[in-house]
């Protein structure tokens, strides 16, 4: 059985920023303009760094914001992605969002590092929970070469109401939504592979992001707002 506890969380919408640009994706940036002879160096070193920062930054965050501070309560940008009836308003009583509690991720199956082990973790909270109103709600990053059949046969075993596939019309929009949201996305020139943050969003009931859980398949620290979650009826 998952312990619920074991998920941390951040209660902030931007990851630390440099010059404008979120840190993490500064780095990577940086490294994809190097030679291919230089990334392989290079690249151990921004991993470590970017661990460093892992560790360093949150708890910097932690002493500077409060949980219940009214900036995090932030709208969901309403794509029209995010809507069943295409012809209806595009108000977010109208969204997929409203009347429901989401997790949402931005990911793509061909992922190498984070993605399955979230795919992992999803399934376990949704075999796990009883609440009717939580629901997953998966964006692909490369939608030109993944279907929809292919995500939900991870999930063959969860009722259609609890998950949703999103596939944006091309790989260029779902980058730029991602971008909205607050997850920058590279795509690597060399290897194709497509960099991004290992971050779930929670959209409440009024489709507005709550909270923030970054490293979301990895993390073993405490979260009891993931634990209040996963237990609603």
């Amino acid at each position: 059985m998952t312990d619920f506890r074991s998920f941390h969380f951040y209660n902030f919408q931007e990851i630390f920023r440099i010059a404008g640009k979120n840190f993490v994706y500064w780095i990577l940036e940086r490294n994809s303009l190097l030679k291919p002879d230089e990334k392989a160096g290079k690249f151990e070193n921004a991993k470590l760094v970017l661990g460093i920062i892992g560790s360093i930054i949150p708890l910097a965050v932690f002493h500077f914001y409060s949980f219940s501070s009214p900036d995090f309560d932030r709208e969901v940008v309403l794509d029209p992605i995010f809507f069943e009836n295409q012809s209806g308003p595009k108000t977010r009583e109208n969204s997929i969002f409203f009347g429901k509690q989401s997790l949402v991720y931005f990911g793509y199956l061909n992922c190498k590092s984070v993605c399955h082990g979230a795919i992992t973790k999803f399934k376990k909270i949704l075999n796990e929970s009883e609440s009717e109103s939580l629901q997953i709600v998966l964006i692909s990053l490369d939608p030109e070469n993944e279907s929809t059949d292919g995500w939900r046969n991870y999930f063959s075993e969860t009722p259609p109401h609890r998950i949703r596939i999103l596939r944006p019309e091309t790989s260029e929009k779902s980058f730029r939504l991602a971008g909205l949201f607050g997850n920058r996305i590279i795509k690597n020139p060399t290897t194709f592979e497509i960099e991004h943050l290992d971050v779930m969003f929670w959209v409440n009931e009024e489709a507005k992001i709550k909270i923030l859980f970054p490293n979301f398949s990895q993390s073993n620290m405490v979260s009891p707002e993931l634990t209040k979650l996963a237990s609603l009826k």
